[in-house]
């Protein structure tokens, strides 16, 4: 699968029974949603994490994004003042470098550092 952001090759690994994909070279993120979901309760996010996708795609200056699942290209989803890309058939969510601790700050009620994210993930991808 190729990286939405950068169109570099990423990586698929496992780590506590979640799959990440990630790209070593921008270091953004795809997750599936069933995978977000689960990711979302390692940080024990009691929030649903799948309710934006009532989000309709917002109008941004950024360049837009197409799935690497799919090829479809992605909507823009504003979540807590995040702009996310959102597959319009539901495949995952693309989170570019340092959205993923930003997004899970905004559902939880136990605020995280981006260090926190890095540490459960950094282990497995040398990310510092």
């Amino acid at each position: 699968m190729n990286c939405p952001n950068c169109d570099s090759y990423m990586v698929m690994v496992e780590r506590d029974g979640i799959e990440l994909t990630w790209c070593p070279f921008c270091h953004g993120f795809w997750f599936s949603l069933i995978e977000l979901k689960l990711f979302a309760k390692k940080f024990n996010v009691k929030k649903n994490v799948l309710e934006f996708l009532k989000s309709i795609d917002i109008k941004t200056k950024e360049k837009k994004k197409y799935c690497p699942k799919c090829l479809n290209v992605m909507h823009k989803v504003n979540i807590n003042g995040i702009v996310l890309d959102k597959c319009v058939n539901n495949c995952g969510l693309w989170f570019d470098a340092e959205e993923l601790s930003k997004f899970i700050n905004a559902l939880s009620d136990d605020k995280l550092s981006q260090d926190s994210t890095i540490n459960f993930l950094g282990e497995f991808f040398n990310v510092k």
